[in-house]
């Protein structure tokens, strides 16, 4: 990535889809039964059967899509499917600023800023998430949500999505290596892309779930956001704060273990899960799970709305006190 002589934020912010669960945000389970269910799919009957064991919706989309297995009919309504989930994903999130707000997005905004550079100085945010939330409601003061050169559009817009919005990312990266850091202090970086995002070499391809390493090598963009990834990590002292991630990518997972254990990697994650069941689920089925938990320096038992509902919260000072302020 080439970092060079920049100064870090030494602050952190990785969000998976729990982040945006409080937000009206479905998880991966919610968004596999959606496709699932989809009449798209009511005339073929090899997608069901695939879906019906494999329940990551990401790879099952890359193992229709890029297979010489399925037919191209076969392709279109499984692409269909899955537009049309994010579409309800969409339509949820927007549907959230019409209802009740049980977090508070005035506080959200004024946290996510923590996480910025300022006067030359980098700040990241990294997501797995590929929703529209943070172009939709996040804007503070001091940036707007971009990465190295994918469009996110509609910004701050009431709006569905139309074709206009989305975006073919670039073949190269060249040029965006040489100029994205220079003009840009704070970074919001989508390593799985963005459901409103096609591939640079197949016009219709969604950019989405990119979770395995050959599928991360044939979109140069995200390819480049992974070694960016790998980068801030491996600077020492870094505090990585995860919030919504089920850790369950072993590549997301390794990176992290391996800064754990050769760049004192400080860990902390906001999870509304007992820190108990927590532990188990990293040592039963998690990739590098055990490392991870050996290396866990914080931890919150908390969701978002307890933690922002728009007052001052013990639990939000406790966040402040042991990973900001110590």
């Amino acid at each position: 990535m080439y970092l060079g002589n920049y100064e870090l934020n030494k602050f952190v912010l990785l969000t998976g889809a729990g982040f945006t669960r409080d937000f009206g945000g479905f998880l991966a389970n919610e968004i596999w039964a959606l496709i699932f269910n989809s009449p798209a799919l009511k005339d073929y009957p090899r997608i069901k059967s695939l879906m019906q064991n494999d329940f990551d919706y990401e790879s099952i989309y890359y193992k229709v899509i890029d297979s010489n297995n399925f037919g191209e009919k076969e392709k279109k309504a499984f692409t269909n499917a899955v537009r049309d989930a994010y579409g309800s994903l969409d339509n949820k999130i927007l549907a959230y600023k019409r209802g009740d707000h049980p977090v508070s997005i005035a506080d959200i905004n004024q946290f996510i800023e923590r996480f910025a550079g300022h006067h030359g100085k980098k700040g990241f945010f990294f997501t797995l998430n590929q929703d529209l939330f943070i172009e939709r409601y996040c804007r503070p003061s001091n940036y707007t949500p971009i990465t190295f050169g994918a469009a996110h559009r509609p910004n701050h817009s009431e709006r569905a999505l139309e074709g206009s919005d989305h975006v073919n990312l670039p073949s190269s990266i060249d040029e965006i290596k040489d100029n994205r850091l220079a003009s840009i202090d704070f970074l919001y970086v989508k390593l799985h892309g963005s459901f409103h995002w096609k591939s640079h070499e197949v016009s219709d391809k969604m950019v989405i779930g990119m979770d395995k390493e050959k599928q991360i090598q044939g979109e140069p963009l995200l390819n480049y956001y992974f070694d960016c990834f790998k980068e801030i990590l491996s600077k020492n002292d870094i505090r990585l704060l995860i919030i919504g991630y089920g850790f369950g990518d072993e590549h997301i997972n390794e990176v992290i273990g391996e800064s754990i254990k050769n760049n004192n990697l400080r860990l902390y994650v906001l999870n509304p899960s007992n820190p108990e069941k927590f532990k188990n689920d990293l040592h039963r089925d998690k990739p590098h799970g055990e490392r991870i938990w050996n290396g866990l320096t914080g931890y919150y038992p908390y969701s978002l709305s307890q933690v922002f509902p728009g007052v001052e919260t013990v639990e939000y000072k406790l966040i402040q006190d042991s990973y900001f302020n110590a």
